[in-house]
């Protein structure tokens, strides 16, 4: 009888494929094939963008990147630049924006989050200017720039200071005049002068009438004739109005 030889099992061992070391050699940088990062842009869709109270602006993203483009809807949490209970940053979501999804587990399904929204042709274009001044590559290398077309609104718990050389508001079509503080105290000022003038002027006259400073007194204490000074004064002040910006 022949008989039949078993394989060792040290050769069954040494044919066996380590998982362990595979799956760390797979994890680095170009080798894993999940997709971590990827561009993406939010649908166009009537519901593709929803305010959740609690969990903040969740959009639907196709995904137009790495080996998953094409892929989508893909709710997607959008990040803040802070935020914790007590205070957070909310701006509007664009649909059709261009954006940079995370996912953190590499896995879609698992929670991913918008980390930003990029410039883009098209629907989001890189604006030129902002209240008629040019957006430059020396401008924005200097300055902060913040340019929408919705309002800008916020609620604060403490002080709001600016604190700059100089602070200048301005909005290319302003109808609603503020006060500039040196014209107006230029024009008061030539008004009281008026004013102390015609005082003088009408003591003046009470006193060659043959009026007495008291009765003097007792007329002025009653309601006064608008003078011409009062009707300049209002010119005045019409022209230290500025229609730069508008408050209300």
């Amino acid at each position: 009888m022949t008989r039949v030889r078993r394989p060792r099992r040290a050769n069954l061992r040494r044919n066996k494929v380590d998982l362990g070391r595979l799956r760390v050699a797979m994890s680095g940088p170009g080798a894993d094939p999940r997709s971590w990062i990827a561009l993406g842009r939010i649908d166009d869709d009537p519901d593709a963008l929803q305010w959740i109270p609690g969990t903040g602006w969740v959009a639907d993203v196709t995904l137009t990147s790495g080996e998953q483009a094409g892929e989508g809807p893909i709710p997607c949490r959008v990040a803040s630049t802070f935020g914790d209970s007590a205070q957070g940053r909310l701006e509007p979501v664009a649909r059709g924006a261009e954006v940079v999804v995370c996912f953190p587990s590499g896995d879609p399904n698992d929670q991913p989050v918008i980390l930003g929204v990029l410039f883009a042709p098209g629907g989001n274009p890189v604006p030129t200017s902002v209240n008629g001044l040019a957006i430059t590559e020396a401008l924005v290398l200097a300055a902060h720039v913040l340019v929408t077309a919705r309002d800008v609104r916020w609620q604060a718990g403490a002080l709001v200071q600016l604190a700059a050389q100089a602070v200048e508001l301005a909005q290319a079509n302003a109808t609603q005049p503020f006060v500039r503080g040196e014209a107006q105290r230029a024009t008061l000022d030539t008004f009281l002068e008026a004013l102390r003038t015609w005082s003088a002027a009408v003591a003046g006259a009470l006193s060659t009438a043959g009026f007495p400073i008291a009765a003097a007194q007792a007329a002025f204490a009653g309601p006064l004739p608008v003078p011409n000074a009062i009707d300049a004064t209002k010119n005045g002040l019409a022209s230290a109005l500025s229609t730069r910006i508008r408050g209300e």
